[in-house]
């Protein structure tokens, strides 16, 4: 029964050490790329998932105006090229301010 308990013991040491060691949770690096926040975001050709049960739907384009979704609008069908005159369209104006990667 005693080598039952020393090993008992020594499993015991090891486990907290281990826990303890792999626990420690390091510091994120500094951010050093991407932009934003923007006052007025588009995602454009995603796939939405809207979590109520229904299938995908897409491509769509998706606005975002101050943290706050504005707008879904289809764009096409899936497997089919998408539908430039059906895009939610920027105003001039905030063309300047907006900047999307890869959209011109």
């Amino acid at each position: 029964m005693k080598p039952l308990r020393n090993f008992s013991y020594i499993f015991s040491i090891i486990l907290t050490v281990t826990t303890f060691s792999y626990s420690q949770i390091t510091k994120a690096p500094e951010r050093k790329e991407g932009d934003g926040p923007f006052a007025k975001l588009i995602i454009r050709g995603v796939t939405l998932i809207n979590s109520t049960g229904a299938p995908p739907v897409g491509p769509v384009d998706i606005v975002i105006e101050n943290n706050l979704i504005k707008q879904i609008k289809s764009v096409g069908y899936p497997g089919a090229p998408i539908n430039v005159s059906r895009r939610v369209r920027i105003e001039d104006e905030a063309r300047a301010a907006l900047r999307v990667q890869g959209q011109q």
